[in-house]
């Protein structure tokens, strides 16, 4: 199989995978009070958006040389990685920000529920 096929069917398993544990994740954090769960579920949200840009990007990448590109697409590998890089960035920077707010004005959350517990332990097994 070659290497795009891999890259598709990987991204494919990666956007499924993903969006059950962050669903999972972002509900039961929800009802469980433990913003670090739905921290990680909207993790796992942004790690499905960058399995479709994976995605889309393999399908780009393959076509074959136009007059507008005679060297072939493969450029736009290096277009998706910088939005990835920079989507990546913006929700670690959001999150950082939410949490930093919550410390500076002492908001204390309850402790969370066990449901929690259990939904991270699923996404590690999930993960691995």
């Amino acid at each position: 199989m070659n290497r795009i096929k891999l890259i598709q069917i990987a991204s494919l398993i990666s956007i499924i995978g993903n969006l059950l544990l962050s669903l999972s994740k972002i509900v039961i954090g929800y009802f469980s009070n433990s913003l670090a769960v739905i921290g990680d579920g909207i993790d796992s949200l942004s790690d499905i958006f960058i399995s479709l840009i994976t995605l889309v990007t393999s399908f780009i990448i393959t076509r074959p040389p136009d007059k507008e590109h005679p060297y072939g697409h493969y450029r736009f590998e290096t277009i998706a990685t910088s939005v990835l890089a920079f989507m990546i960035f913006f929700i670690g920077g959001q999150l950082s920000l939410s949490t930093f707010e919550k410390l500076l004005y002492h908001e204390y959350n309850e402790m969370p529920g066990i449901l929690s517990v259990y939904v991270t332990i699923f996404s590690i097994v999930g993960k691995i």
